[in-house]
């Protein structure tokens, strides 16, 4: 059984209810392998009762499942109905559908801004009609208000029952019921208000932290490509370690991922989980005893136990020996050994750790699989194949997503984007630049568009991500820009320098230090160009330092309107203006020495970096210092951040260290600004850096090839278990925890 996405789970879910004659009445979605849920008003038009039926109809109601091989048709009875206001019948299928999904029900509050979709029936189209828009907040029947986008299919007649997709949450907030005729307005009742807790048991999606179990898997997305790398080396490996630091999603991983698949396949599982204490020899046989006797009462289990581990103890062949009972009592594909809680015994008891797993080797092998999940120090939680040679072919400027799931590549030809999640590849051709120009990509804050632009030239065309075909001509924006393109010499209306903003909000700075405010959604110029420092008249003034640096442009999180910006004159002057693009007003100037204007052929990089919260930002300087400025209170940090010249400024990690890719030994540096002035690296493989950016305590780093992501406190994972325990890291963990771990008590 194959990992699904998202996209598929909704797909497989659902459910067209039919009248008896065949024809379709409405929608209908399964929340659990053989339950179905709909409006009550659309199985009374199925059914040809009136709607105003106060007790559930005993008729049997048609259905199929459009979107599955075949369309197969099913029969279902309604187990659970709340008529009127609430509108929400459950109807039990006769039997289960092979190939259908549940979908996962997921938060219906606080949904506010987020992108949805559904499926619906309206007059003739009975095959069904995708809609999207944005939902927005709860209303006084207890309903949720959506808006359909424009232009686009509205939300009508047959959507009734339809489930509401949230993708930001990958997953149903709620049932559509009801929407304005003649308008794009409609409404949905809550996820919560789906389940009857006497049909359907109320299960949250929402694990906190608490692993996810095997019976957690309809919930558990995200990780489909871990989930099936762990389950293809299981397949071909007599023992296999998923290694990882203590709360990074080992256990869950397996269980609620891996697990599920390997059973699906006809292999069986037992589990394992060594306890501190016990000896190696017994905590095996404790188990083998209980997979080969399972009919022996507790006190005759533990004897023989004994036995068995005595006979461990002898050495030989035993455990080869015993790997034949194992997999006769076993499944015709196959037995798993699960070793949970391995890196709490390895802690305590190593010396134990290392007989045990001595003896999980022997044993495993001729279809008896062993799965152990190990603790580790290292930070580096996950890397992940993303583009790959064909990806790289062409020599051209890279952007990541700031949701961290696209890769942009522009050449002098094309743009290409990668989504890494799914490894879907789409292309699309490029004019050729002017002279002297390069084509840059930057994405939308939103991560929805990537705006093409010349470096030293104009704003092109922005793209949807989602389809390439689907593009906006941005020429037009700054016309004197568009005038100027065939032009080899800087003449101060050309676009230097564009950055996020909010939304699909762009702002852009031009080489006569002017700033504008363009939706790259619709080519709309919501601030016309102001200027925000002066320049020379470029036309006429042949060479100055300034035709060979570039201007620098960053929003400011935290901070809506609000950009660092660096005119080509401020960058030798080492003037960071901060202004505010919606009011036009310049909040205040951080003076400082010339800043470094950093050149790399793969990527657009930046000498600016804020922290999440746009309160302190990180800045490149010539005299090869990285400074970290407190913005509110116009003062820099007492110490600097060492670098080279060819090094990249990628951001600023937590307890304000200074993050730096350095090119020439491929790594990544930290520095620490507050502490006592340490530094730390980590090797950064499969090539060299394109991009790079951190969030929270994540960093992510790009090589186009392959995709890493760091925990940069992973000690924060012990913090967060000690608090919900109300306890001290036991010995066992404070073994694993990185060097320099606060030695007090953490919830002390």
């Amino acid at each position: 059984m194959a990992a699904l996405r998202g996209s598929d789970v909704l797909e497989a879910s659902q459910v067209r209810i039919l009248s008896a004659d065949g024809e379709v009445i409405g929608a209908g979605f399964l929340v659990a392998a053989d339950v179905v849920c709909t409006c009550a008003h659309v199985v009374t038009g199925a059914l040809g009762v009136p709607d105003t039926e106060e007790s559930a109809p005993g008729t049997p109601v048609d259905l199929d499942f459009p979107l599955l091989s075949g369309r197969p048709r099913a029969r279902a009875t309604v187990v659970s109905w709340r008529g009127g206001g609430a509108d929400v019948a459950l109807l039990r299928l006769d039997a289960a559908v092979e190939g259908a999904r549940p979908v996962p029900l997921v938060d219906g509050t606080g949904v506010w801004g987020h992108t949805f979709r559904a499926l619906g029936y309206p007059d003739g189209a009975d095959d069904g009609v995708w809609a999207s828009g944005t939902l927005r907040a709860g209303q006084g029947a207890g309903w949720v208000q959506m808006e359909a986008q424009e232009p686009g299919p509205r939300i009508e007649e047959g959507f009734s029952g339809a489930p509401v997709w949230d993708d930001a949450q990958d997953g149903v907030v709620g049932m559509t019921v009801a929407a304005h005729l003649g308008e794009r307005t409609a409404y949905l009742l809550p996820s919560a208000e789906l389940v009857d807790e006497r049909t359907l048991r109320p299960r949250c999606p929402f694990q906190g932290l608490a692993p996810f179990t095997e019976a957690d898997a309809e919930f558990f997305h995200g990780r489909e490509g871990d989930t099936a790398r762990v389950h293809t080396a299981v397949r071909r490996r007599p023992v296999t370690l998923v290694a990882g630091p203590s709360g990074c999603g080992k256990s869950s991983l397996v269980r609620a991922g891996v697990l599920p698949r390997l059973r699906a396949e006809g292999m069986s599982v037992s589990e394992l989980r060594p306890v501190p204490g016990v000896r190696a020899a017994a905590v095996l046989a404790r188990a083998l005893t209980g997979i080969l006797e399972p009919e022996l009462g507790e006190v005759e289990r533990l004897a023989r136990a004994e036995e068995l581990a005595g006979l461990l103890e002898t050495g030989g062949d035993v455990p080869a020996e015993l790997r034949g009972g194992v997999l006769a009592r076993g499944a015709s594909a196959g037995h798993v050994i699960f070793v949970d809680q391995f890196e709490e015994y390895a802690g305590a008891e190593p010396a134990a750790a290392r007989g045990l797993f001595g003896l999980l080797a022997a044993l495993a092998g001729g279809g008896l699989t062993v799965l152990v999940p190990v603790g580790t120090t290292l930070m580096a939680v996950r890397a992940e194949s993303v583009g790959g040679e064909r990806f790289r072919a062409d020599s051209g400027k890279y952007s990541v997503s700031p949701n961290g799931r696209f890769v942009a590549l522009v050449t002098d030809r094309r743009l290409e984007v990668l989504d890494a999640s799914r490894t879907r590849h789409q292309s699309v051709s490029l004019p050729p630049p002017a002279e002297t120009v390069d084509w840059i990509p930057t994405w939308t804050a939103d991560s929805k568009r990537i705006v093409v632009w010349g470096e030293s030239g104009n704003l092109y065309r922005s793209y949807s991500v989602q389809d390439l075909r689907d593009s906006v001509p941005l020429d037009d924006v700054v016309p004197k820009a568009k005038e100027l393109d065939s032009v080899t010499e800087l003449r101060g209306g050309e676009v230097d320098s564009v950055a996020a903003l909010q939304g699909s909000e762009i702002v852009l700075l031009t080489v006569d230090g002017r700033l504008a405010r363009v939706d790259a959604a619709d080519a709309a110029v919501r601030t016309r160009r102001f200027l925000v420092h002066p320049a020379p008249n470029w036309a006429g003034t042949g060479l100055t330092g300034e035709i060979f640096v570039r201007s620098q442009l960053i929003a400011r999180p935290g901070h809506p309107g609000q950009v660092a910006a660096v005119t080509r004159t401020g960058t030798q002057r080492g003037e960071i203006l901060l202004w505010d693009v919606w009011s036009q007003r310049r909040v205040t100037t951080l003076p400082g020495p010339a800043i470094s204007v950093p050149f790399a052929t793969d990527s657009f990089t930046s000498a600016l970096a804020f922290d999440a919260d746009g309160s302190h930002l990180a800045v490149q300087n010539v005299d090869g210092q990285v400074m970290v400025w407190d913005v509110d209170r116009r003062k820099q940090l007492a110490r600097s951040a060492p670098r080279a010249s060819n090094d990249a400024l990628v951001g600023i990690g937590s307890g304000d260290s200074v993050v730096t890719y350095l090119s020439d030994k491929k790594q990544v540096q930290f520095y620490d600004l507050t502490g006592d002035g340490a530094s730390g690296t980590l090797p950064v493989a499969g090539g060299n850096w394109i991009a790079g950016f951190v969030h929270g305590h994540r960093l992510t780093i790009d090589t186009g090839r392959l995709r890493q992501t760091f925990d940069l406190n992973p000690d924060t994972q012990f913090r967060t278990l000690c608090a919900a325990a109300d306890r001290d890291y036991t010995e066992a963990e404070r073994k694993l925890l990185p060097e320099g771990t606060p030695s007090q008590p953490p919830c002390s």
